[in-house]
């Protein structure tokens, strides 16, 4: 009887001194962030797969995330003692233990006012030099957000011919940010909130990469000095004088119809009219190759960072295509980057306290 005392007891010890809260913050924490982030991935590139059939996006974000724990524990212990002589003494026990979990977790659709916000306004200029400040490739995030700068176009309006000046624009602020030799200084205008940004170039006479690359800014945006002592970032598709670099840049929806028209889709969609014919690009033309390629797939891919299936098929962007990879990681942040500029108008979200 001692010893089933002791232990009913020592059951009542830990389920009193147990404390479910911080338990759940490793599990919980990095658990939901790979499932967020799955799920962004995988809408995106949704998303990009149903503009290429020339359907509409439709974009969900998960804008709150609430999970609710309860642990409820009961023992109960009885004992008797038998004076006659037939009669055994008795010790009764039992427990009980209820575990629950209520995830609440509330969507809102991008739409309306934040759909045009989110998705149709032009990447700010200020933000695609912060990127680059950041560490992000030069080259691979003008070509991706940039539709022109100073007047220099991608693409001659004519022919639709790759211009060849705009892409040396491109790899001459590439060489300038593998040699540190690319600044941004930001200015609060004295009469006006607005943060203006500047961009500077560090001259080095003894190094022929600097000097060869400042040069090709020089020539191709006509800038006035070399941008040695800052030249301002505006929005404007035309050159406005040598003192500023005049950036067209692209909306999100730019960007996917663009990096949509070149997923490889199943040719027997072609021929039955459901999406135009893939875009065929020579291997040795680097400056044509898209910065995103997706795949398709009959069956289930092995190796992909995101795959999803609609139509019948697989399509996926390939775990071993890093440019591709990085590339889509680039689009995820800038999709991010405009939502956070927009206030959250989620619906309200109303949890039961208990007793």
């Amino acid at each position: 009887m001692i010893r089933s005392v002791v232990l009913i007891g020592l059951c009542l010890l830990v389920g009193g001194c147990l404390n479910i809260g911080p338990n759940t913050i490793l599990r919980d924490r990095f658990e939901y962030n790979r499932a967020i982030r799955d799920s962004w991935e995988e809408q995106m590139l949704t998303n990009m797969v149903a503009m290429r059939y020339g359907e509409s996006p439709v974009f969900l974000n998960v804008t709150s995330v609430i999970a609710q724990y309860g642990l409820e524990t009961s023992a109960e212990l009885r004992a008797g003692y038998q004076t006659s002589f037939t009669g055994d003494d008795t010790v009764q026990g039992g427990g009980r233990a209820v575990w629950s979990e209520r995830p609440t977790i509330t969507y809102s659709p991008v739409e309306g006012q934040d759909f045009a916000a989110n998705l149709l306004t032009p990447i700010n200029p200020d933000e695609v030099f912060s990127l680059i400040e950041a560490g992000w490739n030069a080259e691979r995030s003008l070509r991706l957000l940039l539709k022109s700068i100073n007047g220099v176009g991608a693409y001659d309006p004519a022919t639709r011919q790759l211009n060849p000046h705009f892409f040396e624009v491109l790899d001459a602020f590439k060489v300038l940010q593998d040699e540190e030799a690319l600044g941004i200084r930001r200015e609060k205008g004295e009469d006006t909130d607005r943060v203006r940004t500047f961009v500077y170039l560090r001259d080095v006479d003894e190094n022929p990469a600097i000097v060869q690359a400042i040069g090709t800014l020089m020539s191709h945006l006509r800038l006035s000095d070399g941008g040695g002592e800052g030249v301002e970032v505006v929005f404007g598709p035309y050159f406005r004088d040598g003192r500023t670099i005049a950036m067209q840049t692209m909306s999100i929806m730019d960007i996917l119809t663009e990096s949509a028209a070149y997923i490889l889709v199943p040719e027997e969609h072609v021929q039955e009219g459901r999406t135009r014919a893939n875009r065929t690009v020579a291997e040795d033309d680097h400056r044509s190759r898209p910065l995103l390629w997706v795949y398709s797939s009959p069956e289930k891919p092995e190796d992909a960072l995101v795959s999803i299936q609609s139509r019948g098929f697989w399509y996926y962007i390939d775990d071993r295509d890093i440019d591709s990879k990085k590339t889509f990681s680039f689009l995820m942040i800038i999709m991010q980057l405009t939502a956070a500029q927009q206030v959250n108008r989620g619906p309200a979200v109303t949890i039961g306290a208990g007793n």
